[in-house]
């Protein structure tokens, strides 16, 4: 891959990136709407007013948050596009040798067969 096709890559994943940031402030902001609309209610009292207040705000954070979705998917849709222009990459090397043999192993006694309950002395059968 030449240098200025990795770049104008790079640059476009960057852009992304920078797109779904901006989402994500516009997803806080729509939050904090709605937290701020709910304790205004809560202090005025719930009248007609507040609830159709809070009803326009609902709808107005439900329209955006549709808008966002969307905008995710196109997002998703461009980097999946872009992540397959990337070229693979390369395989790992292979594992070294292994540095001993399973002869090594046979006299090596397994950790149970040495294992006694520390309450007792020896570890039978019968008890």
């Amino acid at each position: 891959m030449t240098p200025a096709r990795e770049k104008a890559l790079n640059d476009i994943v960057s852009s992304i990136a920078a797109e779904e940031t901006a989402l994500s402030l516009l997803i806080t902001a729509e939050s904090k709407k709605v937290e701020y609309a709910l304790a205004y209610a809560r202090y005025k009292g719930c009248t007609e007013k507040e609830l159709c207040m809070i009803l326009e705000i609902n709808n107005s954070v439900n329209s955006m948050m549709g808008r966002v979705a969307d905008i995710q998917i196109i997002l998703k849709n461009k980097l999946a596009l872009v992540t397959s222009l990337f070229p693979p990459p390369p395989c790992p090397p292979p594992p070294p040798p292994p540095t001993y043999t399973c002869e090594d192993f046979q006299n090596i006694p397994f950790p149970m067969d040495t294992f006694y309950p520390p309450h007792k002395k020896e570890f039978t059968e019968s008890e």
